[in-house]
């Protein structure tokens, strides 16, 4: 089974979001992929989420279909 990965990364790379904030936002992530298209409710435990910080500036990548980083500049 494949899985869709997510990542929500600020334009600013020295800005985060403050702790609560982005539990705010995770739980919004989690109402928003429960819910299906028919009306019906999907089990959030069938969602995986995970909330990431880093202390510096860190390169995200999607896994194993990684190609190349490139810097438009």
């Amino acid at each position: 089974m494949s899985e869709s990965v997510l990542s929500v990364i600020p334009a600013d790379p020295h800005w985060q979001p403050a702790p609560d904030a982005g539990k705010h936002a995770a739980a919004l992530v989690l109402e928003l992929v429960s819910a299906s298209t028919d009306g019906t409710e999907a089990d959030p435990d069938d969602v995986e989420l995970d909330v990431d910080r880093h202390d510096a500036i860190a390169a995200v990548d999607c896994g194993q279909n990684l190609m190349r980083i490139g810097c438009p500049h």
